[in-house]
């Protein structure tokens, strides 16, 4: 729980911007939807004007999103590094605060699989996961309501048939965790006689 909140306050920042990147794309999607659909209406009718307006429109929209999606990417991508790198450092800060016979305990398999994959899944939570079931939750909302507005009968169908989508997931995910952590006991046995067959060579 501690190590949790430590990693929280190095990585908020990113993770709200993360959030906030995926958050920005929710209307422009809608907006392009719109303007795409408008352009085939304006097409079917021939009124070239409108066409041009709202295809220069679209393109625009699309253009600065792009942009907008590239620069963002690159400061969170700086902001992501900087916050995976203190995390890190407050991780071997733990560790090697421990006690001397925690440490003289300690495998070499099982710690590299706190460094490495056991941190990668803890900073991919608040960087990935989070920002990402969030915006999930937020779009469906969104679109509920579009398609509400439009025929309440079918929005509420498509959310039906969306919570179906999630019960698959629920259900096997005692099973995925089970599995995960029987993997990574093979992984970090698996290291940890990697690194004693490299010490006894070593020492050969």
């Amino acid at each position: 729980m501690y190590m949790k909140k430590i990693f929280w306050s190095y990585l908020k920042k990113a993770s709200l911007l993360s959030w906030g990147m995926k958050l920005v794309n929710i209307p422009i999607t809608v907006v392009v939807a719109k303007l795409t659909s408008l352009v085939v209406s304006e097409a079917t009718k021939g009124n070239i004007e409108n066409v041009l307006w709202n295809g220069a429109a679209l393109l625009a929209i699309v253009v600065g999103a792009k942009i907008f999606n590239i620069l963002t990417e690159i400061v969170f991508q700086k902001i992501q590094v900087t916050s995976k790198h203190n995390c890190k450092m407050e991780l071997y800060h733990k560790f090697f605060n421990s006690p001397l016979h925690i440490l003289y305990k300690s495998k070499h398999g099982d710690v590299l699989e706190k460094f490495n994959q056991d941190f990668d899944t803890m900073t991919g939570r608040y960087l990935t996961l989070y920002p990402d079931i969030w915006t999930c939750l937020i779009t469906v909302l969104v679109y509920f309501g579009i398609i509400c507005n439009q025929q309440e009968g079918i929005a509420f169908l498509f959310l039906f048939i969306s919570f179906l989508q999630i019960l698959p997931s629920v259900v096997v995910k005692k099973y995925l965790q089970v599995n995960y952590e029987e993997d990574r006991e093979v992984e970090a046995k698996l290291t940890e006689f990697i690194c004693s067959g490299y010490h006894g060579q070593e020492n050969s």
